[in-house]
């Protein structure tokens, strides 16, 4: 009502609604008889969340993250030992400090596989192996 009385109409194409209710609670409502699809996560600013406990975020996170890793990887030979720290920290600041307060207290799965992006950063920095513990190299480098 409140979209016919602003001239306003949904675009079932581009419209996707989430709704964080149970599962049997989704079922019971009728979204304003339209073909408008519901979904299990959406995309907001960027955040893909699914009943708020950021688990597909972390996942998105996480491929995006080693992808963008894996394009990095031919290049890092070719730079200069700073260059490519620097580089690798910007990667870092633009992927995993990009709206990381949602990340407050996140589970300890979650944590271990957004710190293992950190780790693969720092190991293609120091060209280490992905067996190889990276936790000297990186309390070296503190030092």
């Amino acid at each position: 009502m409140w979209f016919n009385m602003n001239w306003l109409r949904l675009n079932p194409a581009k419209t996707q609604i989430i709704w964080l209710r149970l599962k049997r609670q989704v079922e019971k409502v009728n979204i304003m008889a339209t073909s408008v699809q519901t979904v299990d996560s959406a995309p907001d600013l960027g955040v893909v969340d699914s009943q708020l406990s950021m688990t597909t975020h972390v996942s998105a996170m996480c491929s995006v993250a080693y992808y963008q890793l894996q394009q990095l990887h031919p290049l890092i030979s070719l730079l200069s030992c700073d260059a490519a720290k620097l580089l690798v920290q910007a990667f870092i600041s633009t992927c995993l400090d990009y709206c990381n307060l949602l990340l407050y207290r996140i589970n300890d799965n979650l944590y271990r596989r957004l710190q293992a992006i950190q780790d693969a950063a720092a190991r293609l920095i120091t060209n280490m192996r992905r067996c190889e513990h990276i936790m000297p190299v990186l309390q070296q480098q503190l030092h």
